[in-house]
Formats: structure tokens, C-alpha cells, sequence
């Protein structure tokens, strides 16, 4: 009797190993299979166009709202006449206190402004060339108040012809 008690807890103990067993490898062929579906041959997969479109007009829209910051201040500061808010005195003979590079401070940063992922590399060189071509129309700047306006309008015409860019791009 102590000879089949001792054999049928042999039998249970190498169940239970071959159960531990089974369930590592199923575990391991799992986790291969789902390495293996998230990319192809070491790439990210594209995202779908929906994804990618849905990306491209958060980027428009996080693109107008920083030209609309800049206006913002760029109105407070030509409502001063290019003056220090605090001191009443002008800011310099050559800067009438307008930053007009903040309008293009969207184009300014790529590496932030784009995500990770299949796109990233491509959006990072656009937002690049783009920021140039912001910062060149910037510098044609005349009368503050009405240079805000239209500054705002050149800013908003970049941040658009990249959201065309962009959709391109998810073709």
C-alpha cells in the first residue's frame, strides 16, 4: 500500500510538471505571436489613414491655438505701442516688442510636436522646412496693430498648408 501511495504521488507531482510545463510554452508561443503582429521585419506598421488623418487635424488645431496666443500678445503688446507694460518705456529703437516668431513656435519644436511611430521621421523634417518658411514671411512686418492681423493670417495659411502636407503623407 506505501508503494502505491508513493507511485500514484509521483504520478500527480510529474502531472503537475508536465502542466507547468505546457503552460510555459503555450505563454512563450503567445508572446512570440504578438512580437511578431506589432511589426514587419523590425518596422512599425503604418497606421491606419483614419489614425493618421485624426493626427493631422489634432496638429492643425494645436497649430491654430499657438498663432492665436501669439496674436494675443502680440495685440496687448501693439495696444502698448511697443512700450513695456510696466516701466511705460519703449523696449528699443529696432524691436517694437512684438515676438513674431511665437507665431511660428508650433513649427519650432518637431521633435514634440510629432509622435512616435511610422510617420514621425517624415513629420519632423516637414515641421522643419516649415518653421523656415513661417519664420521668412515673419519678417515682413510694418505697423504693430495691423501686423498682428495679418501676421495671424500668414501664420494660420502655415499651419493649414501643413495639414495639407500632413494628410498627403498619410496616402
Amino acid at each position: 500500500m506505501c508503494l502505491l501511495a508513493k507511485s500514484a504521488a509521483m504520478n500527480a507531482r510529474n502531472l503537475v510538471y508536465v502542466l507547468a510545463i505546457l503552460f510555459a510554452t503555450a505563454a512563450i508561443s503567445a508572446d512570440n505571436n504578438n512580437k511578431g503582429a506589432g511589426s514587419q521585419s523590425g518596422k512599425d506598421a503604418p497606421p491606419s489613414q483614419t489614425s493618421c488623418m485624426t493626427q493631422c487635424a489634432a496638429n492643425e488645431q494645436r497649430c491654430s491655438r499657438e498663432v492665436r496666443l501669439a496674436r494675443s500678445d502680440c495685440q496687448r503688446v501693439a495696444a502698448n505701442g511697443g512700450r513695456d507694460v510696466f516701466s511705460g518705456r519703449p523696449t528699443g529703437d529696432s524691436y517694437n516688442g512684438i515676438d513674431y516668431g511665437a507665431f511660428c513656435s508650433y513649427f519650432a519644436n518637431p521633435e514634440v510636436n510629432c509622435r512616435s511611430g511610422y510617420y514621425s521621421a517624415s513629420c519632423q523634417r516637414r515641421l522643419a522646412y516649415r518653421h523656415g518658411v513661417c519664420l521668412d514671411a515673419m519678417n515682413n512686418i510694418a505697423s504693430m496693430r495691423y501686423d498682428c492681423f495679418r501676421t495671424e493670417r500668414d501664420a494660420n495659411n502655415q499651419c493649414r498648408e501643413d495639414l495639407r502636407d500632413c494628410k498627403a503623407s498619410c496616402q
